[in-house]
């Protein structure tokens, strides 16, 4: 078997500031468009549909996008998709209406499915010792991105207005085209002898029986900690402590500053903590790091449940979330550990566990919304815990389960 190498953290690098220039136009449509969708001759609903359609694309582009880098190789099409993608950005500066739009998300939802893969075929590059260090410090800096579309945009969208704060985050997204054009061609290292291709099956796009326990914890970390939580969470104060807000220190908070800043945790924890995160899964192992991460997950998700102290409330939704953060970056690793153990088709077990993601952040709104017509949130969240406990067994379980 071919040994992983250690010449891949500066192009992973590179690959992660490429990343976080990408994610700029697309984090700030999650703002831009709820509060301007009528000047843009758009419906509340056409615009949950807009915001979620890309990751619903990305179930067919994924695996695709394994096949064409199997085939062609890491720069070209890296370089292609980050034009393609910058250019679907700047679209959203020209067009109005839901079907220029629709079209305008389904490219960038291919094109995400391109930007982000090789990021994570660096990290299997990377050396068994360090890879979960070089995992979160791939993320730590590609959520940058994602971060400064949030606030830099929403910041020029009071300013500016929408179509001129796009075409200034249309700038910064272009400067990762450059960036791109100065990777090596590095695909040998990281794929191997270019093959032709297996046939498109199930097994292909969601991966085997030993993809399947970091599969199901990505799904169900994203789903739960992640989508649900964050797309109730400001309704949930709201029934919690009413329209007042809260009173912290002397100073009335409102629920929109509330939850805006404790959302935003996840992130900022991500970038401040995403290589330390990592260097802990090297150390304790992978296993042991998703069993303490998970049993966090389920502690905050039945506090959520079952307490009526906004204190304690706060403190649940941040274990959540600095949890939720963690267990992005370890299973990610353990998804790199499965490529960097094949001798080929490492490229189709990373896009596996790139369709695992995205179900899990494509359902969740949804789920939530509709569980939410018959039952209360805090029956959601210590359901929620329940399926993370029975999540953590079988993840501890599952790789003496079987073999594929």
């Amino acid at each position: 078997m071919r040994q992983p190498s250690s010449r891949g953290s500066w192009p992973g690098v590179l690959t992660a500031v490429v990343v976080a220039c990408s994610l700029l136009g697309d984090s700030f449509l999650y703002i831009g468009l709820p509060l301007q969708f009528g000047t843009l001759e758009l419906s509340l609903v056409s615009v949950g549909i807009l915001l979620s359609v890309n990751r619903f694309v990305r179930f067919f582009s994924n695996t695709w996008a394994g096949y064409i880098y199997r085939r062609y190789g890491i720069r070209l099409p890296f370089i292609t998709a980050i034009c393609v993608g910058t250019m679907a950005t700047f679209s959203y500066s020209l067009i109005s209406g839901f079907l220029p739009f629709l079209i305008a998300r389904i490219v960038w939802g291919v094109a995400w499915s391109f930007l982000r893969l090789p990021g994570y075929f660096f990290v299997a590059a990377a050396s068994g010792e360090r890879r979960g260090k070089t995992m979160g410090l791939y993320q730590s800096i590609s959520v940058i991105g994602s971060l400064c579309g949030t606030l830099v945009g929403g910041f020029l969208l009071d300013l500016w207005g929408f179509r001129s704060a796009v075409l200034f985050l249309t700038c910064g997204s272009a400067i990762g085209i450059p960036v791109a054009l100065s990777l090596k061609d590095t695909e040998r290292l990281l794929l191997g002898e270019r093959r032709t291709s297996a046939p498109i099956n199930l097994k292909l796009i969601f991966g085997g029986f030993k993809m399947l326990g970091t599969g199901l914890g990505t799904t169900m970390n994203n789903l739960l900690l992640g989508s649900v939580l964050t797309s109730t969470l400001a309704l949930y104060l709201l029934e919690l402590v009413g329209e007042e807000g809260v009173s912290i220190l002397g100073v009335t908070v409102g629920i929109a500053t509330l939850s805006g800043f404790l959302v935003a945790t996840q992130r900022m924890s991500r970038i401040a903590a995403g290589a330390l995160l990592g260097w802990m899964s090297d150390i304790l192992g992978r296993q042991r790091t998703v069993a303490i991460l998970l049993t966090g997950g389920v502690a905050s998700m039945a506090l959520l449940g079952l307490s009526y102290s906004i204190s304690v409330v706060v403190l649940a939704v941040l274990l959540a979330f600095i949890s939720s953060t963690a267990l992005g970056v370890v299973l990610a690793t353990e998804a790199s550990d499965l490529a960097a153990a094949q001798d080929e088709g490492r490229e189709y077990v990373i896009s596996s566990y790139a369709n695992w993601v995205d179900l899990g952040s494509a359902m969740g709104p949804l789920i939530a919304y509709v569980l939410r017509l018959g039952i209360t949130f805090r029956m959601i969240y210590l359901g929620a815990s329940i399926i993370l406990l029975a999540v953590a067994i079988f993840h501890h379980y599952a790789p003496q389960m079987g073999r594929d």
